[in-house]
């Protein structure tokens, strides 16, 4: 974003260079010897960055001895 900033429907929203993401406590949905898989949900902290109601999720999996990492992103709005 150019100078970190978001501009919807003439609202500013000021947002990190890399987003929230990496930074936020994701939720344990299932996990496994073989795979996990965490969630990202909207809340008040990321609404007052980005104005879009949202679901982010990872799944990591082993594959003997690779790691496939899937990711998957829901709009709620």
């Amino acid at each position: 974003l150019k100078d970190n900033t978001l501009l919807v429907n003439g609202k500013t929203y000021h947002m990190n260079r890399h987003g929230f993401a990496r930074t936020s406590n994701f939720r344990r949905i299932e996990s496994a010897p073989d795979h996990a898989h965490f969630a990202l949900r909207f809340n008040d902290d990321t609404l007052q960055q980005y104005p879009y109601k949202f679901e982010f999720q990872v799944v990591y999996q082993l594959k003997g001895r690779s790691l496939k990492v899937m990711y998957k992103v829901i709009n709620l709005d």
